[in-house]
């Protein structure tokens, strides 16, 4: 069953705006000019149904969306679906749009004149809470150049009207929980601030290398190398009289006895 029906009279442009929501093949097993949309967010999928039908249409089943499409050259079209909108209770259909085609032909030189039929027919809109859009599907770059009191029109804001909706069976994406993704600002910064302290240590002590020099030869002299010691305790023997003659006394003692 459709989600979407996509109504208008013959002759403006219903098909070209359908190809334009880049809508797929025919789906089988489905009624005539039944297509699938497939809605691509960043935050979830959807396919949904869209059915192609005329102002003649009966409707009978709920929708989730209704998209009434007239050329915006061709005031009867506007008319015949103002008078299928009136005939059924929309009330409670989610997504409602009105969709102008043939946008294209409204431009008079730089910028877009529009008949006073067409005014009024934006103030219809706006009364009965439809959305009011301005499409050139034929035309793809005036489409994506159309705009309206300063908001973007074409193809794209119909598309953006669609994908605003929670579709019933909509797909949500796979997206990394919040705290995984503040994870690693955090360690930049602890690795940063490592960083900057090793930094800031060797800069220390390339400004004040004196302070180091005098802090390491007194931790030489309070604890010496045996070397040391020992050549200091010969320097000290050296340099006292005394025990520099105790070697020859005792030597001469003991021939002295024997010449006696």
């Amino acid at each position: 069953m459709e989600s979407v029906l996509l109504v208008g009279s013959a002759g403006v442009g219903k098909s070209q705006l359908a190809r334009a929501l880049q809508c797929s093949a025919y789906v089988p097993d489905t009624p005539q000019q039944t297509y699938k949309l497939q809605l691509d967010t960043k935050y979830y999928t959807a396919d949904v149904l869209l059915r192609i039908v005329d102002t003649q249409h009966q409707l009978s089943s709920p929708l989730e969306a209704v998209l009434l499409t007239f050329a915006a050259n061709d005031e009867r079209s506007f008319g015949n679906i103002r008078k299928w909108a009136e005939r059924y209770d929309i009330e409670d259909i989610e997504v409602k749009l009105v969709v102008a085609t043939k946008a294209d032909l409204l431009q008079q030189g730089s910028g877009i004149s529009r008949p006073q039929w067409l005014e009024d027919a934006m103030s219809w809109c706006l009364e009965n809470g439809f959305e009011y859009i301005e499409t050139a599907a034929a035309h793809p770059s005036i489409d994506r150049s159309l705009q309206l009191d300063g908001d973007q029109q074409g193809v794209h804001r119909v598309l953006a009207a669609l994908q605003a909706h929670v579709w019933p069976g909509m797909v949500e994406k796979q997206w990394r929980p919040a705290a995984a993704v503040h994870d690693e600002p955090q360690n930049t910064l602890a690795s940063s601030s490592n960083s900057s302290s090793a930094v800031n240590g060797l800069r220390a002590r390339a400004e004040f290398p004196q302070q180091t020099t005098p802090q390491l030869h007194q931790q030489e002299d309070r604890q010496p190398a045996p070397q040391q010691q020992q050549a200091a305790q010969r320097a000290i023997a050296l340099s006292s009289p005394g025990q520099q003659q105790q070697p020859d006394d005792q030597q001469s003692a003991p021939q002295q006895q024997q010449q006696s």
